[in-house]
């Protein structure tokens, strides 16, 4: 009975032993291996974070204020060369005698810049410094995201030869055009930005593709257009830009895939009329030698008016491609006029280009590439002719639109490029950050 009793005694006991519960999440057994983290693991992991993260932020920030910093130079160092580039292109005589009102496209020849603007005359614009030295000031020039206000020196002092010495003189190569004279010529540069607005709106029809992707797909035409009044006498000439899509993705329906820029029409009255035409423009280098319709020049003179027409392909790019580019370029040109007379024997379009000149290199394109030209006309029978290739080129009597020579300019040019604001404290002493500084030899 007492070994009954005893072993009864231990089973109650087990029964009222207290024995824990098992943890159950969502009426799921909770093990002992999965238990959350504690304060002090979280407060560890978070610490650990922290060191690591630090400095890869920084070298995030770091490297983006770098990568700013380096796009604002080069752009800069672009403005900078612009306004080299066209200031070369005078001797010092011109400088001081032919700009009695400077206009700044006078000095930036590359169309790079979306906003310009100068001080108005030479009063203004600058002062005159002991030792023959010219100073002048151009306010506002845009290049990609940025501002810049430039500051021009012009300096003859150092060519200046000693006495009983020989004369110095800076003899870089300069090309010379015929004098444009603003009664008597017409003058169309193309602008950047037209173009830009084009290709960004081609991005905003398709709705999905970025300006950037329809490089090579946008065929262009530059239509310029001879006319005669006769009351008064006068003769019109008005141009127009036109880009088409033509790739074959179909990002664009067909009555959207045409954008037309209207640069106007401007009339040369009677002791007035019209004497040359210069065309100057961005090569759009899809067009090559399978697609040269890509790249379109039309005129049409269909009054046969006489002019000389000078179409002058521009430099808009210094990278190392450009030289493949420009062998590759192969436009269009197109003359359409109208019934010659009994004695004419000629185009009264008379044509002259800078096509054969790599503007990469200064050298000279491959035999066999360059433009194709194509040249309408009404014989004295009233009969429609076209002709192209050599014999379009006779008939227009295409010959180069200017010669290079060495000439002598007496100056040394130093471009200072300054952040935006600079220009109203060239004079006062302020201190603006110069961003750049451009020497001639």
């Amino acid at each position: 009975m007492a070994a009954l009793r005893l072993c009864r005694e231990r089973t109650l006991h087990r029964e009222n032993k207290w024995i824990p519960m098992e943890k159950t999440v969502n009426g799921e057994k909770l093990h002992n291996d999965q238990k959350g983290f504690s304060l002090v693991e979280i407060i560890i992991a978070l610490a650990v974070l922290a060191i690591i993260a630090v400095p890869i932020c920084h070298s995030f920030v770091t490297a983006a204020r770098t990568n700013a910093k380096a796009r604002k130079q080069a752009s800069a160092n672009s403005v900078a060369e612009n306004v080299m580039e066209g200031i070369n292109a005078y001797t010092y005589e011109d400088l001081v005698t032919q700009f009695t009102t400077v206009s700044v496209d006078d000095f930036l020849i590359s169309e790079n810049c979306n906003a310009k603007s100068v001080v108005s005359g030479w009063s203004d614009a600058m002062h005159t410094v002991p030792g023959n030295t010219m100073v002048y000031q151009i306010q506002g020039v845009d290049e990609d995201v940025y501002s810049f206000d430039v500051r021009v020196t012009v300096d003859a002092a150092v060519y200046m030869a000693a006495p009983g010495e020989a004369e110095n003189f800076n003899d870089q190569e300069l090309a010379v055009v015929t004098n444009y004279n603003a009664e008597k010529d017409y003058l169309f540069v193309q602008n950047k930005e037209d173009e830009i607005t084009a290709y960004q709106t081609f991005a905003s029809r398709s709705g999905s593709h970025s300006p950037a992707e329809f490089a090579g797909k946008v065929k262009r035409m530059i239509r310029i257009v001879l006319e005669k009044e006769d009351s008064p006498q006068a003769v019109r000439v008005s141009t127009t830009v036109t880009y088409t899509y033509v790739g074959t993705e179909g990002w664009i329906p067909a009555e959207n895939a045409v954008y037309t820029k209207n640069y106007g029409t401007r009339q040369y009255i009677t002791d007035e009329l019209l004497r040359n035409m210069y065309i100057c423009y961005i090569p759009n280098y899809a067009a090559k030698f399978s697609s040269s319709d890509m790249d379109e020049i039309l005129i049409e003179n269909e009054d046969n008016i006489d002019a000389s027409v000078f179409l002058i392909k521009q430099k808009d790019d210094s990278g190392s491609a450009l030289e493949s580019k420009e062998n590759q370029y192969v436009p269009t040109v197109r003359i359409i006029e109208g019934r010659w007379e009994e004695t004419q024997t000629g185009a009264k379009i008379k044509l002259h280009t800078n096509y054969k000149n790599n503007l990469a290199t200064g050298g000279e394109i491959p035999s066999g590439m360059g433009p194709k030209y194509f040249y309408s006309y009404k014989n004295s029978d009233n009969i429609e002719r076209q002709v192209s290739g050599s014999d379009a080129d006779a008939l227009l009597e295409i010959t180069e639109a200017f010669e290079t020579q060495k000439k002598n300019r007496m100056y040394q040019v130093t471009v200072e490029v300054y952040e935006s604001g600079a220009y109203d404290h060239f004079t006062d002493g302020t201190e603006i950050k110069r961003v750049t500084m451009l020497t001639s030899d």
